[in-house]
């Protein structure tokens, strides 16, 4: 049986917190094998699985408040910006020594991915029949690629490291 998934969307949690959505995007895992090879013989014994790497290309991302269901309560703070901060008055570019400490320091994010009814309302936003059907946890973005075209929007696109992927069987049905 197929698996067909409709009006797909991603949530971002920070700290297990809803902090924003992401669309387009695309998962990569790879299992990397190592050959057991022995002395006398040419051919390798055996292939063996030592390591599992978790990628994910992401067209959009927005980290922010999405809503009052699924977004930042009062007493939490929005940290939709990766470049600015408290250390950075209105107006003025972070420094180096800025950048650098927040690619250090930011916290990994999960993307759990959701298939909901085709009728669903906005990107983001969770209805009571959307089934959550993978988790990348762990996700460090690793690169961007900004696109500016004349004839359309400029968009980023993003590319996370990740630790693992968890398939939910019960959203896979």
């Amino acid at each position: 049986m197929a698996n067909i998934i409709t009006g797909a969307k991603a949530i971002v949690k920070i700290d297990g917190k809803v902090a924003g959505y992401a669309t387009g995007i695309s998962i990569q895992e790879s299992q990397l094998n190592g050959r057991v090879e022995s002395l006398g013989f040419i051919d390798s014994r055996e292939i063996t699985p030592i390591s599992r790497i978790v990628t994910a290309t992401i067209n959009f991302i927005r980290i922010f408040k999405t809503n009052d269901r699924n977004g930042l309560s009062a007493d939490e703070a929005d940290e939709g910006s990766m470049i600015t901060t408290e250390q950075t008055p209105d107006g003025e570019n972070p420094t180096a020594e800025v950048r650098t400490n927040n690619a250090l320091t930011s916290r990994p994010f999960d993307l759990e991915l959701y298939d909901s009814a085709a009728e669903a309302a906005q990107e983001g936003e969770l209805q009571d029949g959307d089934k959550k059907i993978y988790t990348v946890v762990g996700c460090r973005p690793s690169s961007q690629s900004i696109v500016v075209d004349r004839g359309s929007l400029m968009g980023v696109q993003v590319s996370v490291d990740a630790l693992y992927l968890i398939r939910h069987p019960d959203g896979l049905e």
